[in-house]
């Protein structure tokens, strides 16, 4: 095989990526000279480099954009760098069904930390968690094989954990409120113990507020034991109407979009 033709005849195989050392073996030459070649393939938009040591080539449709959409490589990339991930918050809450709020940055929840970064038109965001590869989540179809992505219930967690890594509290209630209709809430107060009371405290009162049809007595006792109020906005006034059921300062007016 020629240098010059590995990223067409992978791909007419039915193989989206592979590591320098593959290729070399493949066309039996030195890796270095893999190293030399894939920089062609870069400026012809052939294949790209998502993280070290991994090409991912690109199917004709895509090479205008010089990169795939990351749901076609992230698990290869993971795998790649032996991290345990899942695909979380605003992009796992769009792949639920929420719709307001499309994600500026694919988001990814990984158990060591990555370096966040723009790849063509991709944007990663890594965040680190304690809890990637514990709670639970769901392996889905990708174009070029599956990925995994938090559950419903890890993801609304997720999103009242960290609001700030979407978008804001505002954005947090609109997804929540998009995709609050199939939680489970034996499964939400099971995932919910391995989240801070914090976390747990601001989706109770976010459920609440958005008339959640299921019962909220086991997120409640959770947070039964909590000696300090919680903000409901981390990054609002620390003053506001206290929630006495959730022990939360209702520090701001949350604007869901309908």
């Amino acid at each position: 095989m020629r240098m010059a033709r590995v990223p067409d005849e992978f791909l007419s195989e039915g193989r989206h990526w592979a590591t320098p050392s593959e290729i070399a073996d493949r066309v039996g030459a030195p890796v270095s000279h893999v190293h030399v070649a894939a920089g062609r393939w870069f400026e012809a938009h052939l294949a790209f480099s998502p993280v070290r040591g991994l090409y991912v080539f690109i199917p004709p449709e895509f090479r205008s954009w010089g990169v795939v959409p990351a749901e076609w490589f992230i698990d290869a990339a993971m795998m790649h760098l032996a991290r345990r991930y899942y695909v979380g918050m605003l992009t796992a809450a769009a792949r639920h069904g929420s719709s307001h709020h499309a994600p500026q940055a694919f988001q990814v929840m990984v158990d060591r930390k990555v370096q966040s970064r723009v790849v063509g038109r991709v944007r990663l965001q890594f965040m680190w968690s304690s809890r990637a590869g514990r709670v639970p989540t769901v392996r889905v179809n990708t174009p070029t094989g599956t990925m995994l992505v938090s559950s419903r219930e890890t993801t609304v967690l997720d999103l009242a954990d960290r609001p700030s890594d979407a978008g804001g509290i505002d954005a947090v209630a609109t997804a929540v409120s998009e995709i609050a209709a199939g939680l489970d809430p034996k499964r939400l107060a099971a995932v919910a113990r391995f989240y801070p009371r914090s976390a747990v405290a601001r989706l109770g009162h976010l459920l609440e507020e958005l008339r959640f049809a299921g019962p909220l007595e086991r997120l409640e006792r959770i947070v039964a034991k909590a000696k300090s109020p919680v903000l409901l906005d981390p990054r609002g006034p620390r003053r506001g109407a206290r929630d006495a059921r959730w022990c939360v300062v209702v520090n701001r007016r949350v604007e869901v979009e309908a």
